[in-house]
Formats: C-alpha cells, sequence, structure tokens
C-alpha cells in the first residue's frame, strides 16, 4: 500500500491512498508503513510531520521539501536508516557553502547529518560506507520530476527491504533512462520513466 499525506486531495490513482497532510492522521497509519518518502511536492508547511517522522526509527528517504527543512531544523543525527538525495543547489544549502569539489562536499554532508547520500547530477555520487560512482550522463534526465521518481524508487526498495537500496535506486532509475534512449527518445516526462521500471528490474 502507498499513503499519499498531501492537502491536495485531488485524485491519483486508485493504487494510493490518500491521507491529508495533519500529525494526527499520520500517527495513525505510522504503525503500517515501512519506509517515507519526504519532500517531493510536499510544500514548506509541514514541520511537524517531518520532525515526528525524523524523530521516529521508520527508514526515510529526504529529498527536496525535507532536504530544505533538514538544512534549517537538524538537532541530531538518526539512528534508523536514513537516505539523502540532494542535487548541487540543495547540497549548497545543506552545507552552506560553495562547492567546489562533490567528493569532499559528500563526505561533508555524510560527516554533519549522517545517513546515506546520493549526490545528484552527471555521474552521480553515492556514499555510504564508501564512494560509489555511477558514470551515467544524459540531458534526459534534466527534466523536473525525475529525482522525485528516484525517490520513489529508493523509497520502494527501502519498504521491500531490498540490500544496497541507494545503489540498486539509482541503478534502476539509470537503466530506465537507457531504456528511453535506446527507443529514440531525446525528450521526456519524469513519469515516463515509471513505465520502464518493471522492465529494467
Amino acid at each position: 500500500k502507498v499513503y499519499l499525506c498531501s492537502n491536495n486531495q485531488a485524485k491519483r490513482s486508485d493504487e494510493i491512498i490518500s491521507v491529508p497532510t495533519s500529525l494526527n492522521k499520520l500517527k495513525d497509519i505510522v504503525n503500517n508503513i515501512h519506509a517515507a518518502v519526504i519532500g517531493p511536492g510536499l510544500g514548506q508547511n509541514a514541520s511537524d510531520i517531518i520532525k515526528f517522522l525524523w524523530q521516529s526509527n521508520k527508514p526515510l528517504v529526504l529529498d527536496a521539501d525535507g532536504l530544505g527543512w533538514l538544512s534549517k531544523n537538524f538537532i541530531k543525527k538518526r539512528k534508523a536508516i536514513t537516505i539523502l538525495t540532494p542535487h548541487h543547489g540543495e547540497a549548497k544549502k545543506l552545507i552552506n557553502e560553495k562547492i567546489v569539489d562533490r567528493f569532499k562536499t559528500i563526505k561533508n554532508l555524510k560527516n554533519k547529518y549522517g545517513g546515506i547520500w546520493i549526490l545528484k547530477g552527471p555521474g552521480t555520487i553515492i556514499f555510504n560506507k564508501k564512494l560509489n560512482i555511477n558514470n551515467f550522463s544524459s540531458s534526459i534526465l534534466s527534466t523536473g520530476g525525475t529525482g522525485d521518481i528516484l525517490s520513489g524508487i529508493i523509497g520502494s526498495l527501502l519498504c521491500q527491504k531490498v540490500s544496497c537500496p541507494e545503489i540498486n535506486g539509482v541503478l534502476i532509475h539509470t537503466l530506465c533512462a537507457k531504456n528511453l534512449l535506446k527507443k529514440q527518445r531525446k525528450t521526456i516526462l519524469a513519469s515516463d520513466l515509471i513505465q520502464e521500471i518493471s522492465l529494467v528490474i
């Protein structure tokens, strides 16, 4: 089951259960969830929800507005699995300094906040106990929303307790993009990637 915590109650799909952005509503379902993806489309008014999940023992993926919250509200590192997926601009805000060396930056992020880090961009870098580099680079992934798809893939792998969800998530995401390139696609919508996931797996 997928729960979507949002104040936008427009019908999205039959597979998604909509839950209002309310801490009380979230507390009602938190025991039913195996992991949460925080950030994409969330907005700026969910600080209490993010804080509650940050202090929980649930595996988390932080992206977008979740990373914005962290840059302003960080208190202490989490013990539970936490995967964070900033792009260049978000990483700059998180460490509050100009990024010159991406390898140094991702290590600084891990030292400061803990967790597992994915620094998105051409040649995405993944840092857990060791550094991994994804050598894929294509403008096909520069369209808005492709990072949200990555967060969703990683979140689903976390729920299924797949090993190394950060590495496998980036790999699946990349192979989806490669599939589209094989079809001579030069531009895509982010949602086009979703149609390739099952084939890639």
